[in-house]
């Protein structure tokens, strides 16, 4: 949107282990065992909602199906975590799901790193993350640079979702001290692109 809009005040976004790539993310998530399958319910719930005729069942099986209603109706995220506490060992994505055209739509719109970001982007992730996994951020994050985006990608070995979140405040605060102080933000683009 900044691209469009050239606010003058605009100083800059910082993204924390963003959802950059959602299909390689759900894909992730539905593995058996994963420890972030819990979110499954909430996507086939957006996919749905976005494209009625996408149901819940044309996406999920097995005890991912079975949780769907009480993950979507009886709480929020701590329920939906709960319910998940010992991730399924079987799949819970039916096969050629992802090639569904509302699957497809979905991840379509909520691609990100094509078009240009105007002003400085912090971008974080966790090298250890279950929930957004560090390589397919890392090359949105490279694709972004490709593409004219000034950002500077900052990575934190061995730390997970939310570790990564607690752990990075210290570097997002100086990022933005900075930013209000008017200093330029560095991009390391030129290190990320191979």
């Amino acid at each position: 949107m900044q691209a469009k809009l050239h606010d003058p005040n605009y100083l800059g976004a910082i993204s924390v282990a963003p959802a950059a790539d959602l299909k390689s993310i759900l894909m992730g998530m539905g593995k058996p065992g994963s420890s972030a399958a819990y979110y499954l319910g909430y996507m086939a719930y957006a996919m749905h909602v976005r494209t009625p005729s996408f149901k819940p069942s044309d996406m999920l099986t097995g005890e991912a199906l079975k949780r769907y209603a009480d993950v979507t109706t009886k709480g929020c995220w701590n329920y939906a975590y709960a319910a998940f506490i010992n991730p399924p060992i079987e799949p819970m994505l039916k096969p050629g799901w992802d090639r569904l055209p509302a699957a497809t739509r979905f991840f379509q719109e909520g691609e990100v790193a094509r078009a240009p970001v105007a002003g400085p982007l912090l971008v974080i992730a966790g090298e250890a993350d279950e929930s957004v996994p560090f390589e397919p951020l890392r090359a949105v994050a490279e694709r972004a640079c490709s593409n004219g985006s000034a950002l500077t990608f900052r990575s934190y070995p061995g730390l997970d979702h939310d570790p990564t979140m607690d752990q990075s405040t210290a570097d997002q605060l100086a990022w933005v001290r900075d930013r209000l102080a008017g200093n330029p933000s560095a991009s390391n683009c030129t290190s990320l692109v191979k």
